[in-house]
């Protein structure tokens, strides 16, 4: 996809979310048929575009809403990865302060899928080391890498002060 069809595809993908009466509905389906796709590469590469026109506080109900306990089933460890993948691209290109709805939304998603994770970020000692490197796509690799990191966590830390 080019450069220049980005502004459309940002329209078609966000432009309902601006519409009061559909609004959470709309904001499940950005969870639901959106973001659990892998390789959504101009999302991935243009998620400060796409973040402009998204509410985080009504993106993390809509989060906790789709996610086991809240009613609704995740279809498949591997989508919940890569929802909570586009989730933290999403809170980091939003910046400005957090809420405790944000948090808890990050919290049920590291909670549901922490055995994955384990595994992807298993220890070169561990059996499981081979496996991580093949069970984690890199581009969700990074994004939660980044949440253990020094300044991710120093950003969530201050952003939730805020």
């Amino acid at each position: 996809m080019e450069d220049a069809q980005i502004p459309e595809l940002v329209q078609a993908v966000t432009g309902p979310l601006g519409v009061a009466s559909l609004s959470r509905h709309a904001y499940h389906e950005l969870v639901a048929s959106f973001l659990v796709q892998p390789d959504l590469l101009a999302f991935e590469k243009h998620t400060d575009v796409f973040s402009q026109d998204i509410d985080i506080a009504k993106l993390s109900e809509a989060v906790i809403a789709y996610h086991p306990g809240s009613g609704t089933a995740v279809s498949g460890q591997d989508n919940g990865l890569w929802l909570l993948a586009h989730f933290i691209a999403l809170l980091r290109a939003k910046g400005g302060s957090l809420h405790s709805i944000n948090l808890r939304a990050l919290y049920i998603q590291l909670s549901a899928l922490s055995s994955q994770i384990r595994i992807g970020f298993a220890s070169p000692g561990e059996e499981t080391a081979t496996e991580s490197q093949n069970s984690l796509p890199p581009y969700v690799h990074g994004q939660l890498s980044w949440l253990v990191r020094k300044e991710g966590i120093s950003d969530l830390l201050e952003r939730f002060t805020l």
